[in-house]
């Protein structure tokens, strides 16, 4: 038998719960001491809610970051521009699944198939009254053949324009890059086998990016796999073009957009370019012929000298820690080659002429040319002095062509800068993860480069509200620690959230103000 048992102690009236319990002949009575009686609407309140906690239908949802970063891509306008270019189809607005992929991208990054079941797990469902089950991949797939080739320009424009007013993002530099996306199958038609810095031979599609000093995307494009970095250019200045800002703005890329004929695009736009500059055989020999005292000095490190090619200013710039480096590097690597090469040299006749000849290659690999080696008669070997030392000549030297008036160190600085985008571009492929492809519709597979590339905007925003906010971190280390925030839900309802604390909300406040 079990009842409540009041008991008055001054002016307080204290509840206890009594249990009378028989074991054999005996009655053993127990009490446990649940709250004062005027606490009682309280107590009960809080029964009701443990009936909650403990029923079939609550449930644990990611909570705190898919609000915050819907809450940011409120702030970017991408509701009300997707709004103006799709149509609500197939009963879920495709302006919400669009969002809901580029959130995806943006975090957990999973496939179609199970997007879903992400999906289902956080409060999305809830947010948007779209459930989990209308989330499904047939739903996602037409929403993404929706966006062609001239809705994505467009929409990409609107939204840089949007937000480069809104958060004030710097307009007199772009960095520019490509990278490759690689592809399962080979049905994709502009997919296609060509180089790429994993040297993988799989077939891929070229993205090349623009981006601000933000790392926020100006413009992207694809191209087919096989086509030069240099010949991309000309496709994407037109995009930055009609966003208005080319006649003010610096390119900054690397070797491989390096030509003649894009240096003549960017001039003719009325724009500028700082461009790190091939290191060939005739700037290699320019550089050796130059005595210590043609450099002049920035600082303790970086010294340059200036010349003239074809109009443009060539600068070259000499680091005494990056030729510190290199020299340490090269002299590591040619000891171990020799001590393999000594090794050979005690069991060389156990092999054929040609598998000698594989075994020193092997070896050797690049740094073959700054060994001669014998093979014929008795095997020997010794160093190349004169490649060694035209090598040696231009450690820790490299070029940069420009046609802007900026002083030398203010050129190495902003090319120094191009470091961004590369930090962007694996960004985009490490926790976008555009890669590997396996849509083979050409739309879709724009709409997927598309998508991608907006949930890498969205990161970079958060980023720059974090940094602007004070907080030195990176939107994944943001995102890692708001995805510790969850709901406890039961009916549609936030019980409570659990894993809060001072520094997710400073997170979300740096984030979800509006600038």
């Amino acid at each position: 038998m079990t009842f409540i048992r009041k008991k008055r102690v001054g002016d307080s009236t204290y509840l206890y719960v009594v249990s009378n319990t028989r074991i054999g002949a005996k009655i053993i009575q127990t009490a446990q001491y649940i709250g004062k009686e005027d606490q009682l609407p309280q107590l009960l309140s809080n029964c009701a809610v443990a009936k909650v906690l403990t029923s079939e239908n609550l449930q644990n949802l990611l909570y705190q970051t898919p609000v915050t970063l819907w809450n940011l891509m409120g702030q970017m306008g991408v509701g009300p521009i997707f709004g103006k270019h799709l149509s609500k189809k197939w009963g879920v607005d495709a302006t919400i699944a669009a969002q809901v992929m580029i959130l995806n991208y943006a975090t957990d990054r999973y496939t179609k198939n199970t997007l879903s079941d992400w999906y289902e797990q956080t409060w999305l469902p809830h947010l948007l009254g779209v459930p989990a089950n209308k989330m499904n991949k047939d739903m996602l797939c037409r929403t993404m053949d929706l966006f062609t080739e001239k809705k994505i320009r467009e929409i990409q424009a609107e939204i840089y324009r949007e937000v480069s007013g809104k958060f004030k993002l710097s307009e007199d530099i772009l960095f520019y890059d490509i990278t490759d996306v690689t592809f399962e199958g080979d049905s994709c038609p502009i997919a296609k086998h060509g180089y790429n810095s994993r040297h993988t031979y799989l077939p891929q599609v070229k993205l090349a990016m623009a981006v601000t000093a933000e790392l926020f995307p100006v413009c992207h494009e694809a191209f087919d796999g096989n086509t030069k970095d240099s010949k991309t250019l000309e496709k994407s200045i037109s995009m930055v073009e009609r966003a208005g800002i080319v006649q003010k703005t610096v390119f900054i890329f690397d070797r491989g957009i390096c030509s003649n004929s894009n240096f003549e695009l960017i001039e003719s736009k009325g724009a500028q370019f700082i461009c790190g500059f091939t290191k060939n055989s005739k700037i290699k020999t320019s550089i050796a012929a130059l005595k210590a005292d043609a450099f002049s000095k920035i600082d303790e490190d970086i010294s340059f000298h200036e010349t003239e090619k074809d109009g443009r200013r060539l600068i070259f710039f000499s680091s005494k820690k990056l030729q510190e480096e290199q020299s340490a590097f090269r002299q590591k690597r040619i000891r171990k080659i020799e001590e393999k090469l000594s090794r050979l040299s005690k069991t060389a006749d156990r092999y054929s002429l040609e598998r000698l000849h594989e075994r020193i290659g092997a070896i050797c690999g690049s740094y073959r040319k700054f060994f001669d080696v014998e093979t014929k008669h008795a095997f020997s070997f010794k160093i190349k002095q004169e490649v060694l030392d035209k090598v040696m000549a231009v450690e820790g030297c490299y070029a940069i062509l420009t046609n802007t008036s900026l002083e030398p160190k203010e050129v190495l600085a902003r090319y120094r800068e191009r470091n961004f985008i590369e930090m962007g571009f694996k960004d985009l492929k490490m926790f976008v993860d555009v890669r590997p492809v396996r849509h083979w519709k050409e739309q879709r597979v724009l709409a997927h480069l598309f998508l991608a590339v907006q949930a890498f905007g969205l990161r970079s925003l958060a980023q720059l509200k974090l940094r602007r906010a004070g907080l030195q971190m990176t939107a994944a280390d943001a995102i890692h620690r708001m995805d510790k925030v969850r709901a406890l839900v039961a009916g549609g309802k936030v019980l409570r959230l659990t894993g809060e604390c001072e520094e997710v909300r400073k997170i979300v406040s740096a984030i979800e103000t509006a600038c």
